[in-house]
């Protein structure tokens, strides 16, 4: 029987099966992804040949939130050829733990360093208030006191 069958999981991933055993492939794109019965989070930042894992509730909502997480099945491989990063690192902000007065400034080469007592007390306003269990020194390079 001659059929054609698309499965599209919004517009990332896009799985064509015709007639016989050939399939074809279209990529997915950067973005966020997890697996319908897993809750692990995965990141696959632009370019997209690396994926790494979001480590927790307050990293994904530092992200963006998860509305922009695809649901996939286990058909869809989105690690593919990629390159595994381990953790993913804390986009740039002002982050502080639940319950602690430090803030911590990741900045977008993911270098961390300490806001001095003063001024952290002046920054928390615009700190993201992360879970006390979160660490923003994760796949980072602490440079110490902020200057």
């Amino acid at each position: 029987m001659n059929s054609r069958t698309f499965l599209a999981i919004g517009t990332v991933y896009v799985l064509t099966a015709c007639s016989g055993n050939s399939t074809q492939r279209t990529p997915i794109t950067p973005g966020f992804y997890r697996y319908s019965d897993e809750a692990a989070v995965f990141s696959i930042p632009p370019p997209g040949n690396t994926y790494c894992l979001v480590v927790s509730v307050s990293m994904m909502e530092a992200l963006g939130g998860f509305p922009q997480v695809h649901v996939v099945n286990h058909s869809v491989d989105f690690k593919g050829n990629r390159t595994w990063t381990e953790q993913c690192p804390w986009p740039a902000g002002k982050y502080r733990n639940a319950g602690s007065s430090i803030v911590y400034v990741v900045h977008p080469d993911h270098t961390v360093c300490r806001e001095k007592p003063r001024i952290a007390a002046k920054a928390d306003a615009g700190a993201h208030v992360i879970s006390s269990d979160s660490n923003v020194l994760l796949n980072s390079k602490y440079t110490g006191t902020c200057t």
